[in-house]
């Protein structure tokens, strides 16, 4: 139970940073970041996991876009969950967003002599906070639905993640670039 306050936490941490940077910014936050994230993931009749995990979402608002992540985790098997959604980026200001998405999510499982998979829908929003042209911050939470009769107890999977994120493309100067 302790993890629910986890996302709590987080949005606070970004609102609060939020208010306290948003006056120094001078530019919009705009453009595609990627983001390393790591929370946890609960099924309805299990307990919580710790999950790692990429994504990669536009930061520009009123502008319909893709939204790829991919998460996993270990143990006695492997877990990996990717998921691609459309998602719509709300400016909240100039360096804070809002973004629903929803789309489709898959389950791939190995571990031992099993492997397997199940197809499924996703829902969920992130509140990123744009810390400067190469950094930015995200919390997400998603609910994951999947289809098969062996899974129809544990849905929904929900998921509550905290991100560091980086400008993904060319205009982000390197460490060995002249300025």
């Amino acid at each position: 139970m302790r993890y629910r306050s986890l996302p709590v936490l987080a949005l606070l941490c970004v609102v609060c940073a939020q208010l306290t940077v948003a006056p120094a910014q001078a530019a919009e936050a705009l453009g595609h970041r990627g983001f390393f994230e790591l929370g946890q993931l609960s099924a309805t009749d299990a307990g919580s996991l710790t999950q790692v995990g990429m994504r990669f979402s536009s930061l520009t608002p009123n502008r319909p876009s893709l939204d790829i992540a991919l998460a996993g985790w270990g143990g006695g098997g492997l877990v990996v969950v990717p998921d691609i959604d459309v998602a719509v980026p709300i400016a909240l200001g100039p360096n804070l967003r809002l973004i629903p998405r929803a789309g489709a999510s898959m389950l791939l499982v190995s571990g031992g002599s099993f492997i397997g998979g199940a197809v499924g829908t996703n829902v969920g929003a992130g509140l990123v906070l744009d810390l400067d042209s190469a950094l930015s911050l995200r919390a997400d939470a998603v609910a994951r639905r999947y289809v098969g009769e062996e899974l129809a107890d544990d849905n929904p999977f929900m998921s509550f993640t905290v991100g560091i994120g980086w400008r993904a493309g060319g205009s982000t100067p390197s460490i060995t670039s002249a300025r």
